[in-house]
């Protein structure tokens, strides 16, 4: 569950007894508001029509399901991951009024908390760059994602001017990440940074990176500007728990100043195709799954169009079977 998760009530007052709802999500995966959160406010879900019922983000309507537990009406939907340089919320607004009434309005007048159904921890959508779709059908690639905002530097071109370290050679940092379920094949670790200064020599700046201790890649490059260093590096350079990665920025002779802003790293590898916290989010090489180790009743859904997401299977003991489509992903 994830408690920073909110929502906002909205009496539109388009229709007696209409609202709307903005939901705010922080992290991609599966989420549910349920008849019992909303009651607590004045809302009674079980009023509305089911095509009274509608899920917007970025005013485009969104799949969803309404699904009855025990008397509980829940409303489930994916939350895709938000492209906010600045932000990882994403808003998404639940319009709830009667059979063909117009309660889209985005006025916002109280405030009530969201109760989420689902965390995807560091499961975010791998790089493009980065080949997810393995040959394997019972590993894929999970992607941990390092990043922290702690540097504003308003100088900087482009959209983004936070950043996490900033490093004038020598220097050298240290950041401490974890995996899990690891499996054998190609990792990929890229570094997202700013080169803050230039000199008359070429290259004038340099990076080293190691991951526990083994180096992985080392680059010279020249002038100021945004860079991406990144490469490819055999798995077993990484362990199940407790990772390291060390970026030092050496200097270089006859360079006077060689300083670099570093933004975020992330950091790909194959893993076994395992539910982490009951969930599992996965992209297909277009194969024969056979999930099993869910402590829950299972649902599979097609989210490789987060907007239109499909339910794709269902089970209740566990354990469930589906052919899944080349370069899909499924939640």
């Amino acid at each position: 569950m994830d408690e920073d998760a909110e929502i906002k009530g909205i009496d539109t007052g388009s229709e007696p007894g209409s609202r709307l709802i903005k939901i705010i999500t922080r992290e991609p995966g599966m989420y549910e508001v349920s008849s019992e959160s909303l009651h607590d406010f004045g809302i009674d879900l079980q009023t509305y029509p089911d095509d009274g019922i509608k899920l917007f983000h970025k005013h485009q309507p969104q799949t969803h399901w309404l699904i009855d537990e025990s008397g509980v009406l829940l409303i489930r939907f994916y939350a895709q991951e938000s492209n906010n340089p600045y932000s990882t919320e994403n808003v998404y607004w639940l319009s709830l009024c009667g059979s063909g009434s117009d309660c889209l309005n985005l006025e916002e007048t109280e405030t009530l908390q969201l109760s989420e159904f689902s965390e995807a921890g560091d499961m975010h959508n791998p790089d493009p760059v980065f080949p997810e779709i393995l040959s394997d059908a019972d590993s894929y690639y999970s992607k941990v994602r390092l990043e922290v905002n702690q540097i504003y530097n308003p100088q900087v071109e482009g959209d983004d001017h936070w950043f996490w370290y900033s490093m004038n050679a020598p220097d050298q940092k240290n950041v401490e990440f974890s995996v899990q379920d690891l499996e054998t094949g190609d990792a990929y670790v890229r570094v997202e940074l700013w080169g803050a200064t230039e000199a008359v020599q070429s290259p004038d700046h340099h990076l080293v990176l190691q991951i526990n201790g083994n180096q992985i890649l080392e680059e010279m490059w020249d002038g100021k500007g945004a860079r991406l260093v990144d490469g490819y590096f055999d798995a077993r350079e990484l362990k199940n728990g407790s990772n390291s990665i060390d970026i030092e920025i050496p200097g270089l002779a006859e360079v006077s100043a060689d300083i670099v802003l570093i933004n975020r790293i992330a950091v790909v590898y194959p893993r076994k195709l395992n539910p982490e916290k009951d969930r599992l989010e996965f992209v297909s090489p277009g194969a024969e799954h056979k999930l099993s180790g869910f402590e829950s009743p299972m649902s599979v859904y097609d989210v490789t169009d987060p907007e239109s997401s499909l339910l794709v299977s269902e089970s209740r003991s566990g354990e469930i079977s589906f052919k899944g489509e080349r370069g899909h992903r499924y939640w």
